[in-house]
């Protein structure tokens, strides 16, 4: 998916890092026991 690349084409995109943020919050709220 090219959405998930910036424009430069070498970073990840905003929506990249929205996807990793909603896959790492289980795992960080269980971590800080929330």
């Amino acid at each position: 998916d090219a959405a998930l690349i910036a424009l430069d084409g070498l970073h990840p995109s905003g929506k990249m890092y929205g996807e990793w943020a909603r896959l790492a919050l289980p795992a960080a709220m269980k971590a800080f026991g929330k």
